[in-house]
């Protein structure tokens, strides 16, 4: 078997994989009422309420580090729905983190040869003052799947079973 090789091709590889645990774990809960239930009422963080917010956050930020990286790049922004209409189900919530990652894979798809150097030299500062190339970026966006996939898991560890 021919495995595609290159920096993006690995990031987004992991992207995927991040994404489709993370709707693993949001497939595992069952209901609705699990998915919409209010578990952390301590946060101030509006995103971190329920397992709804939380997804309706990933989804929000997934298009926002695309977006972002299609601003350095020059590319059209295209369209991307509103944080609001995010993840109203379950449901919902699966098909929009496919398109999501569909959104993000085209922000790449004739720049999957982009070297070291490219990447290195698209540097851009971010809404919350972190300045990231856009391999670091991408590597912000997987980790952030992975630690909110960790938040859901203990949500239903404490509050949802």
């Amino acid at each position: 078997m021919k495995y595609k090789s290159g920096i993006l091709v690995a990031l987004l590889d992991e992207y995927e994989k991040a994404l489709n645990e993370y709707v693993e774990v949001i497939s595992q809960l069952g209901c609705e009422e699990k998915f919409c239930k209010i578990v952390d009422t301590q946060t101030k963080d509006e995103d971190c309420r329920s397992v709804q917010t939380i997804a309706r956050h990933v989804i929000d930020s997934g298009y926002y580090y695309a977006e972002f990286i299609r601003k350095r790049l020059n590319l059209d922004l295209g369209n991307v729905p509103k944080k609001e209409s995010f993840a109203a189900t379950t449901f919902n919530c699966i098909q929009e983190m496919g398109e999501m990652f569909i959104y993000t894979e085209d922000t790449f798809k004739d720049r999957m040869d982009m070297n070291d150097q490219q990447l290195e030299s698209a540097v851009m500062k971010t809404s919350w003052g972190t300045i990231y190339d856009i391999e670091q970026l991408m590597e912000h966006a997987i980790v952030h799947i992975l630690r909110h996939r960790r938040q859901i898991e203990r949500f239903r560890v404490s509050a949802l079973e």
